[in-house]
């Protein structure tokens, strides 16, 4: 048994990332997924946000991603995506304002389709955040 898995994030433009990993976690449409070696072989329905992995040094990495497809087997995940951004496409005090707003407009709407639009950016820029906060520690 071996005690990486190899991660690959494809898009329609080609391979945007691809490295052996410890484990990846990710949040799919039943909730957070946790992917070690020797996983069993599965499909996953990968909801837009962070996926977080640790490298061969032992050092966890993040990405944002689209919603996605992912093929998990025992030696390789992928994950097909439209888009990935790693912390260097993020400003940080753009994504904090975006939260700050968006959670004060959630607090502040009465209707409840201003309320979940409010919810959605919201847990956008939280989890673009999450990406700079992996990234910087």
């Amino acid at each position: 048994m071996s005690d990486t898995l190899t991660l690959t994030i494809r898009s329609i433009k080609g391979k945007l990332l691809s490295q052996n990993v410890q484990y990846v976690k990710c949040n799919s449409v039943v909730g957070d997924t946790g992917i070690y070696p020797n996983h069993t072989p599965t499909i996953v329905d990968v909801q837009e946000g962070v996926v977080e992995f640790e490298n061969e040094a032992q050092k966890v990495e993040a990405v944002y991603i689209s919603d996605s497809i992912c093929k998990i087997s025992k030696t390789e995940i992928i994950f097909l995506v439209d888009f990935m951004f790693v912390a260097a496409d993020f400003d940080k005090e753009a994504l904090e304002e975006e939260s700050k707003n968006s959670g004060k407009a959630y607090k502040e709407s009465v209707d409840y389709t201003k309320k979940q639009l409010a919810l959605n950016v919201k847990k956008r820029a939280d989890s673009k955040l999450r990406v700079l906060e992996v990234a910087t520690a």
